[in-house]
């Protein structure tokens, strides 16, 4: 079997000793490059760490079967539609999902890519490519599906693709929009389409998602305490949101004549984003995203929140490095910080 150990705290040092084969060696700057070395090679020794029954399910299972069963038994607890979407479009049109899967190789993946790359962005490659990784590292490790390794591992991605909008809604998009949504304010929103402004305004207040706009019934609204409870989140968490003084006036008057159990803003996140592009793209503001508001208010509170804890705390971000992607401050106004 594989020895996998790190070397004078820098590398990791793979070695492989079998019986009737010459012992291998090789070393790796990464971990995970020196696991899926190790599993290649020993697959080809012909060791491996599954029983004849999983090995004879991985022979007579195609990828398209694997995909089908996460997309039923994984799909249907998935936030949105988006990895939905992107799951039935593989399953569809997706070469390899023919291919058994214990035969599947890094190359198969990669001709998938690069044949995907010139039909969309490189942006959208990478998210379907993370979908793909996702379920094979599901199958491995939640069903015992033999396969040396994740095939998605040994496949790169491309250079830039990932790079962070810096898009920020300024006060003249806004009042576009709002007079594109024919938004008025002190006029009481009546059918779904007409909570199109009112989203936008609460989430450059609040940073919230999209999707958490539409989640928060008049129940968790307390206006005493200044906050809006949203019991799921994109991570899973709970978070209650603190409410500034607009956003306060917002939802007490968005919740005027509701009862506790009727939704804040009563339209789901994929219905509020189709009414907020057909906005968008009348008002001729298809540069800009609805999810782009939540890089503008992590802006605008980062001038009132320099403490950063405190940041991630109302925008809901785990780490720093997720934060660092929506702050986007104006290098004017660093300049006149440093005098």
């Amino acid at each position: 079997m594989a020895s996998i150990t790190q070397y004078r705290g820098k590398t990791w040092r793979v070695i492989i000793r079998r019986v009737g084969f010459k012992a291998q060696s090789k070393t790796f700057d990464r971990k995970k490059d020196a696991e899926i070395w190790a599993a290649e090679t020993e697959s080809k020794m012909g060791v491996s760490q599954y029983d004849a029954l999983q090995l004879k399910q991985a022979a007579v299972t195609t990828v398209g079967d694997v995909f089908k069963r996460y997309l039923a038994e994984v799909g249907t607890g998935m936030k949105g539609r988006n990895a939905v979407n992107i799951l039935d479009r593989l399953i569809r049109d997706a070469a390899f999902m023919r291919l058994r899967f214990d035969r599947i190789a890094p190359s198969d993946i990669r001709d998938w890519r690069d044949a995907r790359a010139l039909q969309v962005k490189h942006s959208s490659v990478h998210r379907e490519l993370n979908t793909i990784s996702a379920v094979f590292s599901h199958a491995i490790k939640e069903w015992g599906m033999a396969m040396a390794a994740n095939p998605c591992h040994a496949v790169s991605r491309f250079k830039g693709a990932d790079k962070p909008r810096n898009k920020v809604w300024t006060d003249a998009d806004i009042q576009k929009f709002l007079k594109a949504s024919n938004w008025e304010e002190g006029v009481r929103p009546v059918i779904g389409r007409d909570y199109v402004g009112w989203a936008l305004l609460l989430a450059v207040e609040t940073a919230m998602r999209m999707g958490e706009l539409c989640r928060p019934t008049v129940a968790d609204f307390y206006p005493d305490l200044k906050f809006v409870h949203l019991s799921d989140t994109k991570n899973g968490d709970m978070r209650n949101v603190p409410l500034s003084i607009k956003a306060l006036a917002i939802i007490t008057f968005l919740c005027k004549g509701k009862k506790p159990d009727d939704k804040i803003i009563p339209i789901n996140a994929n219905t509020l984003g189709e009414y907020m592009l057909d906005v968008r793209r009348a008002c001729g503001l298809e540069h800009l995203h609805g999810h782009d508001a939540r890089h503008t208010a992590a802006t605008a509170m980062s001038k009132k929140l320099p403490n950063v804890l405190e940041l991630a705390a109302v925008t809901g971000h785990r780490s720093l490095k997720s934060l660092n992607r929506y702050y986007h401050p104006v290098p004017a106004d660093l300049a006149d910080k440093l005098g």
